[in-house]
Order: C-alpha cells, then sequence, then structure tokens
C-alpha cells in the first residue's frame, strides 16, 4: 500500500499492528532466553568434576544447545519485529507529513 492511498485509521492500525508484533516478538525472546539459562542451570548441576567442567560440560549439552538455538531464533525474530514495527512507523510519520503538507499547501490557496 502506498503512503497516499493510506488513510489516517489504515496508517494507524499498520503501525499499531507492527507494535503488538513487536511486543509478542519480545515476550517470546524473553521466555526463550528463560528457559535457555534455566536448561543451562540444570545441566550445570547435573555434571561433575570442577566448576569450569561443569560450566563446559553444560554449555555443550544437547538440551542446552537446543534451547541456545531457540533463544537465538527468537532474538532473530524479535529483531525483524522491531525491523517492521520501525518501517511502519516511519510510513506513518510519512503520510502525517504528506498530510500536513497537503493541508498547508490548501491554506495557501
Amino acid at each position: 500500500m502506498q503512503v497516499s492511498d493510506m488513510t489516517n485509521s489504515a496508517a494507524a492500525q499498520a503501525y499499531e499492528r507492527a507494535l503488538v508484533d513487536l511486543a509478542v516478538a519480545k515476550n517470546a525472546a524473553l521466555e526463550a532466553k528463560y528457559l535457555h539459562e534455566r536448561a543451562l542451570d540444570q545441566a550445570f548441576i547435573l555434571e561433575e568434576g570442577s566448576v569450569d567442567l561443569r560450566k563446559a560440560k553444560a554449555r555443550t549439552a544437547p538440551a542446552v544447545m537446543e534451547r541456545q538455538l531457540k533463544y537465538i531464533k527468537a532474538q532473530t525474530d524479535e529483531n525483524l519485529a522491531r525491523a517492521k514495527a520501525d518501517g511502519a512507523g516511519a510510513r506513518f510519520e510519512e503520510w502525517r507529513t504528506a498530510q500536513s503538507t497537503r493541508r498547508a499547501e490548501m491554506q495557501m490557496l
């Protein structure tokens, strides 16, 4: 949709949807981070040896690595949602500027 084709409501709604999508993605990333940290903690507790050895073993445990990949994906999704929200915000501001310019030009006539 071109900015000139948008209505006030459509522009605002598109921006709102993008912000809601960003919030959902942020929450998913936070949850993934929490689950990754818990998996790491659990793996650390189950390992034996020195602290450094336990940390290394815990970081390479399959369950931890799986959670880490999910966390990375969630962060990537959050970054993409942020980019879309920023783009929607820019389009909304472009629309507002165009409308303001149009009103100013009408007053000059």
